[in-house]
């Protein structure tokens, strides 16, 4: 069994659940079970991150966080307290309870969401000292509670908005179809892209805009952002290399490519590569859709690039891994330590360094490693020496 592999229930439409289970097979997800109203599934973050993207079908995607039986509001505090929310989030973001029943023995639905609210805030404030807060309209995580009556199950919210708004609308018309139901009003037809299609009472042409987008191939997710990008860094991580990895292979072929063509000026087209990255970078930074006013260029009398801390975008999970804090440290011992009580020491990050440093070592020390520092400090005296520059 993938232990990589995480439990996810995806909400869809009535009678589209055979259409989104087709679209797991083409993601290359396979283990799934349907039912009614909806689908669970096994997947890796990378994974759910491509079905957020490119589902027609499902109204949302939810990752299954906690599960157990309960008999009063307490038990359920204690299932949701239990669970590592560092994993996701941080007491920098802001969250969101809702909680759905179906049979439950409690009185009330309002109050146990406020003891799942307890919950997570007394868990964040015995472990970082700090507690999240409640954003009832544009929460950052939404955690949502489905109580049976017997048992409890907590989830993330993965998309954020109901993937039916694929983030093109900009004005409502008088009852408008949803987008995902459009979609499964084609593929319940049967339509494919090679047969026409007219909608004599196609009103704010939802369905029109939908086989379009299928007939070019376009994800419906394209155009909006997910719940997932506001996880922690583990999460933003493998965002970055499902976008990434296409491009450093692209990117890495075709430079490897132009090098082989043009033997000699190597380091003129080193340089030429690097400006035109750098030229790229700042394109991209003045035309993608960055939502923190910090990440866009700053055209005013702050100047033309404002100074970004990483400490506002990531969650520094190297420098907290294995951290020596000496302010917790007497804490515990209940012992004061002066002026060491500010000093933190990232050993994570510290044990990181030595390992690459390290590897760098071990690799120079092989042969490969041995031939490439002789091929760029004398090329010449290692041709001599019978190594094969031109492969170098």
């Amino acid at each position: 069994m993938n232990t990589l592999l995480k439990p996810f229930y995806a909400v869809v439409p009535l009678s589209l659940e055979e259409l989104f289970a087709e679209e797991l097979k083409k993601l290359g997800i396979e283990k799934f079970r349907l039912e009614k109203g909806g689908c669970w599934f096994g997947a890796e973050m990378s994974q759910m991150m491509q079905v957020n993207l490119w589902t027609r079908y499902a109204s949302r995607i939810l990752l299954k966080v906690a599960e157990g039986p309960y008999r009063t509001e307490e038990d359920i505090y204690k299932l949701a307290k239990s669970f590592r929310w560092e994993q996701y989030f941080t007491p920098k973001n802001t969250f969101k309870i809702e909680l759905s029943s179906r049979r439950s023995p409690l009185k009330s639905v309002a109050f146990t969401a406020l003891r799942v609210k307890d919950a997570v805030c007394d868990y964040f404030r015995e472990t970082d000292g700090q507690r999240p807060d409640v954003e009832k309209h544009d929460p950052d995580i939404r955690i949502y509670v489905h109580l049976t009556d017997k048992s409890c199950i907590i989830y993330l919210d993965t998309s954020g908005e109901s993937l039916f708004k694929r983030g093109w609308r900009e004005a409502k018309g008088e009852a408008p179809l949803k987008e995902n139901l459009a979609a499964g009003l084609l593929g319940l037809a049967g339509w494919t892209p090679d047969k026409p299609l007219q909608d004599p009472f196609c009103g704010p042409g939802t369905i029109i805009i939908e086989a379009a987008t299928i007939a070019c191939n376009m994800a419906p997710g394209l155009n909006r952002r997910f719940g997932f990008e506001r996880f922690g860094v583990t999460v933003s991580f493998l965002m970055a290399m499902v976008i990434a990895t296409p491009f450093a292979v692209l990117f890495g072929l075709g430079y490897g490519w132009l090098l082989n063509k043009i033997k000699g000026g190597e380091m003129m087209i080193a340089t030429y590569v690097g400006l035109s990255i750098v030229s790229f970078m700042c394109m991209m930074w003045l035309l993608l859709p960055y939502n923190s006013p910090t990440m866009v260029y700053g055209l005013s009398a702050n100047g033309l690039r404002p100074t970004i801390s990483l400490d506002g975008f990531y969650n520094q999970a190297l420098a907290k891994l294995l951290e020596i804090d000496f302010a917790k440290i007497a804490q515990a011992l209940h012992i004061s330590l002066g002026p060491l009580e500010y000093i933190k020491i990232p050993t994570g990050s510290l044990l990181v360094f030595a390992l690459l440093a390290l590897a760098m070592w071990a690799f120079l020390h092989t042969k490969t490693g041995t031939a490439m520092t002789a091929v760029g400090s004398n090329p010449n005296f290692a041709r001599a020496a019978g190594i094969n520059v031109d492969r170098i």
